[in-house]
């Protein structure tokens, strides 16, 4: 059941924050460092807060998580403009997709 929970989680993230940074005009490498960046913070932001459950860590994790994102492409991110802002928006339309999903389950 965790293991669904982690494959979910990362899949629909990588989906939702795909499609912005598609709108960002993410190409080559960039893509790679996309997909490695959310493989580093998606599956420990769900593992933290289901070891500490409730919205005060779930607030810091979310923004420690947009935080390393955003410095990992200003970083290694090749012609990424405003890389921080495209962090900050793709981590807060995936986590509004993510309270609307659970809503409707």
């Amino acid at each position: 059941m965790v293991f669904l929970e982690f494959a979910l989680s990362l899949i629909l993230t990588l989906f939702l924050e795909g499609s912005v940074a598609l709108l960002w005009h993410f190409r080559g490498k960039n893509w790679l460092l996309f997909v490695l960046v959310n493989l580093l913070t998606n599956p420990l932001v769900v593992l933290f807060h289901a070891m500490f459950p409730g919205w005060p860590v779930l607030i810091v994790l979310e923004i420690s998580a947009f935080t390393v994102e955003g410095l990992c492409y200003r970083a290694w991110g090749e012609k990424i403009p405003y890389p921080v802002l495209f962090a900050a928006l793709a981590n807060l339309f995936s986590f509004g997709m993510g309270l609307v999903i659970n809503l409707w389950i």
